[in-house]
């Protein structure tokens, strides 16, 4: 296993660290489509993507982006 790993987009340096560190911090999650807007909104957004009934971002710090997902799940949701 590599002991660094640098993330490229399109040549550009997106993140570069340890590959421990990055273990810990990249994260993926996972939701049903009404939590889009959340997930697009989330801070350190490397990717997002639809998939139909569900949803998936990919956040370089989740540390970072879980005071986003807190308040976000203790909103008031409305019942269809």
């Amino acid at each position: 296993m590599a002991d660094a790993v640098v993330i490229l987009d399109h040549g550009r340096v997106v993140r570069q660290a340890a590959t421990e560190d990055l273990r810990a911090s990249v994260k993926r999650l996972v939701t049903g489509t009404e939590g889009a807007e959340v997930l697009r909104g989330l801070p350190g957004l490397l990717d997002f993507s639809d998939h139909g009934r569900q949803v998936s971002a990919v956040v370089d710090d989740i540390a970072s982006a879980r005071p986003v997902l807190a308040k976000a799940a203790s909103r008031p949701r409305k019942l269809i």
